[in-house]
């Protein structure tokens, strides 16, 4: 819904950056073969969460590079989803 809203231009690019890029990235990583096989039965299935997740990618990129930071910072896939699963 995130990525249909923000291509509708409902919300900001930026501000989905700044309040769900830790999700929106990391279950896309861990997600990614499970929506590339999906993908291929039905091209149209995940295309609003390929849209915002390349969205802000981009500004991630962009920002982390202001504050010295590269991309192979963002967190390990693994570290992620134990985080996630701890907090339910």
């Amino acid at each position: 819904m995130i990525g249909l809203l923000t291509r509708l231009g409902a919300l900001n690019d930026h501000m989905v950056w700044h309040a769900f890029f830790y999700w929106i990235d990391g279950y896309c990583q861990a997600a990614k073969e499970y929506i590339a096989e999906r993908s291929k039965k039905n091209p149209a299935v995940w295309s609003d969460l390929k849209f915002i997740h390349a969205k802000v990618l981009q500004i991630e990129k962009r920002e982390r590079s202001r504050v010295g930071a590269t991309p192979e910072q963002i967190a390990d896939i693994e570290d992620f989803l134990k985080s996630e699963a701890d907090k339910g």
